[in-house]
């Protein structure tokens, strides 16, 4: 799962942020520190819930999942580049990469 090319190919997220999202969303959605089991059962229920309804309208279509298009185009050169890695020589793959993260 560390392996970032990979990640890439498989069109996966790069980092960990969406899950540490969730996590402080759901800290924020049960509201204590320490909350009794039961409230975390019924807290996780209605979590259930709400991301099946996200994930029935992702799949109808009526939503659409969007980032910033700054990063939708770094995405974009990343997945480009990763086809090209077994085709270029490995000082211009490096390069290319230089070029696209600008250091």
């Amino acid at each position: 799962m560390w392996n970032c090319f990979e990640r890439l190919e498989n069109d996966l997220p790069k980092t960990n942020n969406p899950v540490e999202g969730w996590n402080n969303a759901m800290n924020q959605f049960v509201g204590v520190a320490h909350p009794v089991i039961y409230k975390i059962i019924q807290d996780i229920k209605k979590e259930q819930h709400s991301t099946q309804i996200l994930i029935e309208k992702f799949e109808s279509g009526s939503l659409k999942l969007s980032r910033r298009a700054k990063y939708e185009k770094i995405d974009q050169k990343l997945q480009h580049l990763v086809t090209q890695y077994n085709i270029m020589s490995k000082a211009e793959y490096f390069k290319h990469l230089r070029i696209l993260f600008s250091f």
